[in-house]
């Protein structure tokens, strides 16, 4: 079990001082349009000081180099470096960061969101490398609509006998 948050360990993996942890949740789905978190718990300790803590949140880049999400040290985010497309669309919790949690939230989820991600922290306790795949859903208001027995050619909502009824009301007087 991952300590403290009840979800099971599936590999971990140690180079040095740098361990990473990979877990039943690095598949995250997300709602076109809507908000994401992509969690990332890291080790800590109460007193740990968040002054010595790096966090950099990447996305892999197709055959590039890695695009940079997020970055959180000295205390504060420095997001000089980060990559334009998420400007003004990611969050990290401060008060998380002292309990061991470096999860982002990502607004607005895009298409282009979709992949991988990593989340690189080091702090006096040493270093977490964490990876979530992103997908995105795209979704219709058109799919989502109940429709009757016989659809909705209409676009209208409900089923066609309304509709039909409609329009045998506003015929009839014509054809008299």
């Amino acid at each position: 079990m991952v300590p403290g948050s009840g979800r099971p360990l599936l590999l971990l993996a140690a180079w040095g001082s740098l361990w990473g942890l990979i877990t039943a949740e690095s598949l995250i789905n997300a709602r076109f349009g809507g908000d994401v978190t992509l969690s990332c718990p890291f080790p800590s300790q109460t007193g740990m000081n968040l002054q010595h803590l790096t966090l950099t949140w990447q996305k892999e880049g197709a055959g590039a180099e890695a695009l940079v999400v997020h970055s959180h040290y000295y205390g504060k985010d420095q997001l000089a470096r980060q990559d334009e497309v998420y400007r003004n669309r990611t969050w990290l919790d401060p008060e998380g960061l002292a309990r061991g949690n470096a999860s982002l939230t990502l607004r607005g989820v895009r298409t282009q969101d979709e992949g991988v991600y990593h989340c690189h922290v080091h702090s006096e306790l040493g270093g977490t490398l964490q990876t979530r795949q992103l997908t995105v859903a795209q979704t219709s208001h058109i799919l989502n609509k109940p429709t009757g027995m016989a659809g909705n050619a209409a676009g209208l909502g409900g089923s066609w006998v309304p509709l039909l009824s409609l329009c045998l009301v506003l015929i009839l007087p014509v054809l008299r």
